[in-house]
């Protein structure tokens, strides 16, 4: 089945305490490698941080994400 078009999404990635540790997220290692921002400047590429915890990659409409066509 042909795809019509895809959106690229801008996210980050929420740290709780119950999330795992640095790159031993699957979500912040996703994160890292799309496009977006660090969750606190728009303008800056998210890094993962060995000393934190990662549990989920986001994208909210309420202006934290963008789309690329």
């Amino acid at each position: 089945m042909p795809v019509d078009s895809v959106l690229q999404l801008s996210c980050s990635c929420n740290q709780y305490p119950w999330g795992k540790q640095g790159h031993d997220s699957i979500a912040a290692r996703l994160c890292e490698k799309t496009p977006g921002w660090d969750g606190e400047k728009a303008d800056k590429q998210f890094k993962i941080d060995d000393n934190k915890s990662y549990a989920e990659m986001y994208a909210y409409p309420c202006g934290s994400q963008e789309t690329q066509l």
